[in-house]
């Protein structure tokens, strides 16, 4: 390896820092190699000093904030904090009082001067048509821009369950049946507030990211609930509770909190709710919704920045026992389908998922893995073919939309599934290939999948 001793690489933590450029000079086979032995040199040192650092970082920080190092529960009367108002547009030096004379001067050139010239533009088209680095418009954008994509932003006023913004910041998006970007379709739906939002779609697929990011990006509280058939209705709408002094007082349940205080409210696994709580969250998906609660006569009225958002798979018998949805129940939401996304963004994705505290996985193995995965998804149409011009392109997407009602078909390999082939193939004496096996073996469940002809598409792996 003298041409890696030239270029001044000496150890594994130069390699693994520099493995984009050093994949340019060396045959595929040569630097998969080559990364895979340096991943199994230095990644188990590493993956044990990241859980170190990050479970001491949070343990200082708790203990040195006067609390003990244990886990509290959130109650619901501890989150009905009304979200903020909306942001008003001001101009920018007024609301980035501390920017520098010169950015702001660099932003008025370019046609940028108050809060709603954000609107509708992202931070890298700021950045180029004012010449100035990302990392300088981006904060500016954020904290002044008054709507995204159509949505509002509201003052960000502390809530707890507004989503952290450094986690959620990154989106990837696709195409909806309707033409729009899905960020796009969601937030202007979420903007005429006619009608609450089903994202429909099979596993892992990023619904429930794309609503943690709207709300972060808009600042707004966010309640995720994780349906299943226990929950009751007293769970969600509230219950009374017996008081040392024999007085009885009403406990509100997380719809009514989130209905009166503008919580944007997201219901996962949809379909798996029982009767009383599907009866419960028709109240709110009237035209003129309204709470009324039996228990105490009361009548609760919306706060105008509650919102409802549910997710659910494909109504297939790949997901029986998920529950399914009926049309009564359907024709109360608007659904907007949200398929897997194009390739290239993909291995965007999973490189973000996967290389963000250190190098796993190159990305022209990401590529590959992200083609295999393809061969377990039938029917995905392309990307960039528009079902309006192509008669072929639109019966290929209805296809992959409706697939699945027959016992020959492979389990779907969601994003969420090839990060974990990558973080499996990062452990010591393990590797990409065996670990996409396994991920396949594990996804198959019998009576649901065709396991012989999945184990055959796992063997003809080529990572």
């Amino acid at each position: 390896m003298e041409i890696l001793e030239d270029s001044g690489v000496e150890t594994v933590e130069d390699f693994l820092e520099n493995a984009d450029q050093i994949q340019g000079f060396l045959r595929d086979e040569e630097f998969d190699a080559a990364l895979t032995e340096a991943k199994t040199n230095a990644g188990s040192l590493n993956i044990t000093e990241r859980a170190y650092q990050e479970h001491s970082e949070w343990h200082d920080e708790l203990v040195s904030g006067g609390h003990d190092p244990v886990t509290k529960i959130v109650d619901a009367e501890d989150i009905k904090q009304p979200c903020g108002r909306p942001r008003e547009d001001l101009p920018i030096g007024e609301k980035c009082p501390e920017m520098d004379a010169e950015v702001e001067t660099a932003l008025a050139t370019a046609g940028y001067t108050s809060g709603s010239d954000f609107n509708g533009v992202t931070p890298e088209t700021v950045a180029r048509d004012s010449g100035l680095s990302i990392e300088t418009v981006r904060p500016i954008v954020e904290q002044c821009r008054t709507a995204y994509y159509g949505l509002p932003v509201l003052e960000d006023n502390g809530h707890p369950l507004i989503p952290d913004r450094e986690t959620y910041r990154a989106i990837w998006t696709r195409r909806t049946l309707s033409g729009a970007k899905d960020v796009v379709d969601v937030c202007y739906s979420a903007a005429e507030n006619e009608y609450p939002i089903c994202l429909v779609g099979y596993p892992g697929v990023g619904k429930s990211y794309l609503i943690s990011h709207i709300c972060a990006m808009t600042n707004r509280p966010l309640l995720s609930i994780d349906m299943d058939s226990s929950l009751s209705t007293e769970d969600v709408l509230g219950f009374h509770i017996p008081e040392d002094n024999q007085q009885v007082t009403f406990k509100y349940g997380l719809f009514p909190i989130a209905f009166r205080n503008g919580i944007w409210l997201n219901i996962n696994e949809l379909a798996a709710a029982d009767a009383g709580v599907w009866l419960a969250m028709h109240q709110m998906t009237e035209r003129d919704p309204q709470i009324m609660l039996r228990s105490t006569g009361e009548k609760i009225d919306p706060h105008p920045a509650f919102r409802i958002t549910g997710t659910r798979n494909p109504n297939t018998d790949a997901f029986a026992g998920h529950g399914a949805s009926n049309e009564a129940s359907d024709s109360r939401w608007e659904e907007i389908w949200i398929d897997y996304l194009p390739k290239r963004d993909e291995v965007a994705l999973l490189d973000h998922m996967v290389n963000r505290g250190q190098r796993i996985v190159s990305k022209h193995q990401l590529e590959q893995l992200v083609d295999w995965a393809e061969g377990f998804r039938p029917g995905v149409p392309d990307a960039d073919a528009d079902p309006d011009e192509s008669p072929e392109a639109e019966l290929e997407f209805k296809n992959h939309v409706f697939a699945g009602q027959n016992q020959n078909r492979l389990p779907r390999l969601s994003t969420r599934e090839l990060a974990q082939i990558c973080f499996k193939s990062a452990r010591p004496g393990a590797t990409l290939r065996r670990a996409a096996k396994a991920v396949v073996y594990h996804t198959c469940q019998p009576n649901k999948h065709n396991i012989e002809a999945a184990i055959e598409r796992a063997e003809d792996i080529n990572l």
